[in-house]
């Protein structure tokens, strides 16, 4: 597999012509249309054999904390309106995002954090934080279409006062 970022939206057709993609550009220019104005950027995943495979996987990225006018809510109504993905697990999906600290893990805190948090001495609080990475979506040699979400969690830490007090119930989470 490839992975190719940097191009355009509009322009993806093109370069998939311009490398001689066997599968239909006009098919992947139409799907790109449609995701115009729900994402910020996409990658291509090619793959790679002899030749290029017609599977073609588009991988869509928004970040809405760097852009407030973007969300993941019009990409993930678009993957419920097409059937890719049914509306209880969008919900779910959404559900991801935040963060959790040793304060309000129901589960053990891991060991390395909290050793690190244990040394700051209540200068700073372990957090583990998650995002949406992003969301593939798989064109197949035979025209159909799936999606695949990627979550994406880091360790961080935080000032004792940046941790808001509804962090003290994970239910907020």
């Amino acid at each position: 597999r490839l992975n190719v970022s940097g191009i355009p939206l509009v322009g993806v057709g093109e370069y998939l012509r311009s490398i001689n993609w066997p599968g239909r550009s006009d098919r992947v220019e139409a799907l790109n249309r449609e995701l115009a104005g729900k994402i910020q950027r996409l990658a291509l995943e090619l793959e790679l054999g002899p030749t290029l495979g017609a599977k073609l996987g588009i991988e869509c990225f928004v970040r809405p904390k760097s852009d407030s006018s973007f969300s993941w809510l019009p990409l993930l109504n678009y993957l419920v309106e097409n059937r890719l993905c049914n509306r209880a697990k969008c919900s779910e999906l959404l559900r991801w995002p935040g963060f959790s600290t040793s304060i309000d893990s129901a589960a053990p805190w891991p060991n390395n954090l909290a050793l690190v948090s244990e040394f700051l001495a209540g200068r700073a609080e372990g957090a583990m934080f998650r995002d949406i990475d992003r969301i593939k979506l798989t064109l197949h040699a035979d025209q159909s279409l799936d999606a695949k979400a990627y979550l994406w969690f880091a360790p961080d830490w935080l000032e004792p006062t940046a941790i808001p007090s509804s962090s003290l119930h994970p239910a907020n989470h």
